[in-house]
């Protein structure tokens, strides 16, 4: 069973203390609890030991096992975009009782250790809202995309001695930590859906495995927009493409034939899957229109002819991300020619293309939006 605070919060301290606590049911007693990390982030993010030192910065009841069998387990996906990070964080424990939460900010550093402060309490409700050595607590973060200025000064626990008040003649003794804590008012936080829309252009070398005698050998420049929402799965994505393609002179009939190709290309793709957190696999619907020219060579007396071309088909396509702006791409499409192309240059000379057409594509695509 999976929980998640999606009420709006007045505080993420009451959620994080409360909300995956019983969702992953924290320990009461004061032993220390074998934990199990699973952390993935972009190479220019902090590492998983970053990640679980800012857990024990906040409480001394957890250790890191990854061995233990039966451990709970914190996984920890963290992704960079040019318009800020998202970090997804979830608590899973024996009776498999999961809590979700997503954090996103302006720095990676930041969203990791916001993410380690909402790990700390969902383990220890007793943990400290701010590290034991007194760091500050990263600035500017969001939930759900709502700003959070900074967090609130750190309730000590039962257990952790307070220092007494320095005493002078110009110095005036300080509250108590817990009355100063408690006057501090907490930030409001709200949620709103986290649709983030940004556009991508690129260029492909592609290669037209059997629509024509021989493979035809060219490239596609793109223009991408899509949507990247809270739900992942359901991403809408359009692009279009300008492309052409030619063989080289291929036998046929008695003599020889070239072939070009131009067109323009539509692909819709309803959702992605983000296999990792720098790979996705999108499945698409794409239709493409443009002209098909024909010369032939080698005979007596050659001639040249033109027909359009029109097609639809459904192409897979995997994406890595090799930085923050840029993308690598690999494209395998099966398209059927809505009108079968019919070339003749003589009599004898006849060519028709096939039901079903193979197209492959290797490109590189750029986020400027």
């Amino acid at each position: 069973m999976t929980r998640s605070c999606s009420r709006p919060l007045g505080a993420i301290f009451a959620c994080a203390a409360f909300g995956i606590r019983m969702a992953s049911g924290a320990p009461t007693d004061a032993a220390t609890e074998p934990i199990r990390i699973i952390y993935s982030a972009p190479p220019s993010c902090p590492d998983d030991a970053f990640f679980f030192g800012q857990i024990r910065a906040r409480t001394n009841r957890v250790r890191r096992d990854d061995d233990v069998v039966g451990a709970r387990q914190v996984m920890v996906t963290v992704t960079a975009s040019p318009t800020g990070v998202r970090g997804h964080l979830e608590l899973r424990a024996a009776n498999s009782e999961t809590s979700v939460r997503e954090v996103s900010g302006r720095q990676c550093e930041q969203v990791v250790s916001a993410l380690a402060f909402v790990a700390a309490m969902g383990i220890d409700p007793q943990a400290s809202l701010l590290p034991l050595g007194g760091a500050p607590a990263p600035d500017e973060l969001t939930r759900d995309g709502a700003s959070v200025e900074q967090l609130p000064p750190a309730v000590p626990r039962p257990d952790q001695p307070s220092l007494p008040p320095q005493t002078g003649a110009a110095s005036t003794p300080a509250p108590p930590q817990r009355e100063q804590a408690r006057a501090t008012p907490r930030p409001a936080l709200e949620t709103r859906n986290a649709v983030q829309w940004s556009s991508m252009i690129g260029v492909d070398a592609s290669s037209l495995v059997n629509l024509l005698p021989a493979p035809a050998w060219g490239g596609r420049v793109w223009f991408e927009l899509h949507q990247r929402s809270a739900t992942k799965l359901l991403s809408p994505s359009g692009r279009v493409s300008l492309g052409g393609f030619a063989t080289v002179s291929h036998a046929l009939g008695p003599g020889k034939a070239q072939f070009q190709l131009a067109t323009a290309r539509f692909d819709g793709c309803p959702v992605h899957w983000p296999v990792r957190s720098v790979w996705q696999v999108e499945p698409c619907a794409t239709l493409e229109a443009g002209a098909l020219f024909g010369q032939g060579a080698w005979v007596a007396s050659p001639s040249a002819n033109a027909t359009t071309h029109f097609a639809a088909g459904l192409l897979g396509r995997s994406s890595l991300a090799v930085s923050s702006r840029f993308r690598v791409e690999l494209e395998v499409a099966l398209v059927a020619p809505i009108a079968r192309v019919r070339l003749v240059f003589d009599d004898r000379s006849v060519y028709t293309s096939p039901a079903v057409t193979v197209n492959v594509a290797i490109g590189i695509g750029m986020n400027f939006l």
